[in-house]
């Protein structure tokens, strides 16, 4: 999976320059970036579900949303794609 592009990369290594008070923030950032490299593997902990499914069975008040998680996740796995959640407003 691409997380970057190397030319998005320079022009934040060059945004750096323009802000001397952050300098150092994005110069670090732009470092790790580029030692990293732009190309990740997306994989999830083999025991991913195991853990949501105790996080719904230990907090019963989030069960809505560990649900939406866990069908997250699920589908991600299925797809061999990133994860996607719908932001959630948790309130109370």
């Amino acid at each position: 999976m691409r997380l970057f592009d190397p030319f998005e990369l320079y022009q934040f290594g060059q945004m750096a320059a323009a802000n001397p008070e952050r300098d150092s923030y994005h110069k670090r950032i732009a470092t790790e970036l580029a030692r990293s490299g732009p190309y990740k593997k997306y994989t999830f902990e083999q025991n991913v579900l195991e853990k949501l499914c105790e996080l719904r069975s230990t907090a019963p008040n989030f069960t809505v949303v560990t649900e939406c998680v866990i069908d997250a996740v699920c589908l991600a796995v299925e797809c061999a794609k990133p994860i996607r959640i719908t932001p959630i407003l948790l309130v109370g």
